[in-house]
């Protein structure tokens, strides 16, 4: 129940805006609106491919623009590569160097309390931030030693920096 309203709701927006309501754009909201996180324009198309719509690249990025600028979408750029969500809750990512998976995480409400902070100290209006921790999965690391090697050096180095601290 609630996501058809969520639906209508997007479909209401797309109308509000002065967008038109077309296959293509609707299958697009709608991939996004059932994955739980982010989506690559590529996965986005070959998702479209399963349901048979096959878009070309100009009506894609034509459909994803609108979606981003009237703020249906949100598009985050890690490592060089656009990634598209429909902001359903707020959360951050986790982004391995080594696989390039990307996992949502959560933090809690003390972050929602600094970006309020941040705007009033700066005279700032923030209509949205973006936050991604890169490193390394608990799959990469154990497959690499050079990671594990890695990971205990970096331990060694925040030791050693609170000591002389």
């Amino acid at each position: 129940m609630g996501a058809i309203i969520i639906m209508n709701t997007i479909h209401k927006t797309i109308r509000t805006s002065g967008g038109r309501l077309t296959k293509t754009k609707k299958a697009i909201v709608d991939v996004l609106s059932q994955n739980h996180c982010l989506l690559s324009k590529q996965e986005l198309v070959e998702k479209l491919k399963v349901r048979k719509i096959k878009p070309d690249r100009s009506t894609i990025y034509r459909e994803l623009q609108f979606l981003t600028k009237n703020n249906i979408i949100i598009k985050n750029t890690i490592a060089g590569v656009n990634y598209y969500e429909i902001p359903k809750d707020h959360h951050h990512h986790l982004v391995c160097l080594s696989c390039n998976s990307i996992n949502r995480v959560e933090i809690g409400n003390h972050l929602e309390r600094q970006e309020k902070q941040i705007a009033k100290q700066n005279k700032f209006n923030i209509i949205n931030h973006s936050l991604e921790f890169y490193g390394y999965c608990p799959a990469c690391r154990s497959a690499s030693p050079e990671l594990q090697r890695g990971e205990q050096a970096g331990r060694n180095a925040k030791h050693n920096l609170k000591e002389t601290l």
